[in-house]
């Protein structure tokens, strides 16, 4: 008995394009006669690609191809129109949302996949799929694949022959080991191996170009020394890995710019991290971290830092020397106090300080460009007047401290769009009340 695939067409039909602005779609009224066309499968096969060769040729002979959501079906049996047209693919994207066979995912690659020599992008992600066939290894010019969502644990996946391969998703397949021939990928640039029962993640250090490496949720012992051989990687993600600490060796990985290694169990930050000069995005939050070794302020280069959500007790002055900071998140730990050297963080825009200790704030003149301001569940007694000096502030939040008083000139704040001062002990509420309802009449979001 033969096999159908329903293959869902999306309006429009067709995407073809390299980019947005050249995208080229089928008119509504040819999507709406295919839709009220009720003959046999055959014809509507033969019916669609002769439309389309006959009304739109240059469609017809473009490269690159989505099938989405509509009701042409292609049977497991080719036929000489559709094969000439898959054969000049470059890119295709079969989705569960828009391929359907009786209401479930896929439970294997429709046969003329592998017919697309000439296919560089390859989505199959959300299926059934067990297996992988070897034929996957005639599309020799995939750059991109993903087979994410998969449960692909008992399957023999051989990548070795895709040469040109430098995306590859593999998140969420159920790999106990990395597939064959991994190390064969020379060109392989991202790597995306989330959410897998990994026992051994050696495999990668064969990958020498590889700049980016997801690893979230993935609970495996990390091999040190493995890792400090991807010399190339700029981005390491290690989300929920059950971390007790940032490998030394990662030291080696000169060209690293971005670190994600949050809700996990580390405790110590250690000093050799302060050798990766080009880092400039680093995401601890929700770890155990206590404190910060003085040599950690070396890295200058950071733009985003994020301790949300840790130990932190102290925040030494060496903190003004991350003078490129425009993201800091300091949130939710046990911090008292503010060091006056901030000052120096010119560049900062945002800045989250809210659920700590804090009493006093230093000035906040010199920090011209903050944006966002989060003070809120601290223990402040003063309104900060210096505040008042930050004409881009768009979001002020003071909530839940113990401000007796606000200056009336906080009404004439100039670009902001949110103030939030409630949960405070204000004495002269009446007073308050008049100046907030001047902003409130300017368009500002105003919570007392």
């Amino acid at each position: 008995m033969k096999l159908i695939f329903t293959i869902l067409l999306i309006a429009p039909l067709f995407s073809f394009a390299q980019t947005r602005k050249e995208v080229k779609v089928i008119h509504q009224k040819q999507i709406d006669f295919y839709n009220q066309k009720k003959a046999s499968q055959n014809e509507k096969i033969a019916n669609f690609w002769d439309k389309i060769k006959n009304d739109n040729p240059e469609i017809y002979e473009q490269r690159i191809l989505h099938l989405k959501n509509d009701s042409i079906r292609l049977s497991k049996k080719r036929d000489d129109n559709t094969q000439i047209v898959l054969k000049k693919l470059e890119s295709l994207d079969i989705n569960s949302h828009y391929i359907d066979l009786e209401n479930s995912s896929l439970e294997e690659i429709p046969n003329q996949v592998f017919d697309m020599i000439n296919i560089d992008t390859l989505k199959l992600t959300n299926h059934h799929f067990k297996t992988i066939p070897k034929k996957l290894n005639q599309l020799k010019k995939l750059k991109y694949l993903d087979l994410s969502k998969n449960d692909l644990s008992s399957s023999k996946i051989r990548f070795s022959k895709l040469k040109k391969l430098e995306y590859l998703n593999l998140s969420q397949c159920s790999l106990t080991k990395l597939p064959k021939g991994l190390r064969k990928l020379k060109n392989l640039k991202v790597l995306v191996l989330t959410e897998n029962p990994l026992e051994d993640t050696k495999k990668i250090q064969h990958l020498k170009n590889l700049e980016s490496l997801k690893l979230n949720k993935t609970i495996v012992p990390l091999d040190p020394y493995s890792i400090g051989k991807l010399k190339k990687l700029k981005k390491l993600n290690m989300n929920e890995c059950q971390l007790l600490e940032i490998p030394p060796k990662i030291k080696r990985m000169k060209d690293l710019e971005s670190i994600v290694m949050a809700r996990n169990n580390i405790k110590i930050v250690p000093g050799e991290l302060s050798q990766l000069q080009k880092l400039d995005n680093l995401i601890l939050y929700e770890n155990e971290i206590e404190n910060l070794p003085l040599s950690f302020f070396q890295l200058t280069e950071l733009k985003e830092l994020d301790l949300y959500h840790n130990k932190i007790t102290h925040l030494p002055k060496e903190i003004g020397q991350l003078t490129k900071l425009n993201t800091l998140y300091i949130s939710f730990n046990q911090i008292s106090t503010l060091p006056v050297e901030m000052q120096s963080l010119v560049e900062l825009k945002k800045l989250y300080a809210h659920h700590n200790n804090l009493e006093y704030i230093f000035d906040f003149s010199s920090l011209k460009k903050l944006e966002v301001l989060y003070l809120q569940d601290n223990k402040l007694y003063d309104f900060p007047n210096s505040i008042l000096s930050l004409s881009n502030l768009v979001e002020l939040d003071l909530s839940g401290n113990k401000i007796t008083s606000f200056p009336s000139d906080i009404k004439h704040f100039k670009n902001i769009e949110i103030v939030n001062l409630s949960d405070n002990m204000v004495e002269s509420i009446d007073s308050l009340k008049k100046d907030l309802e001047v902003m409130t009449k300017n368009g500002v979001i105003v919570n007392l």
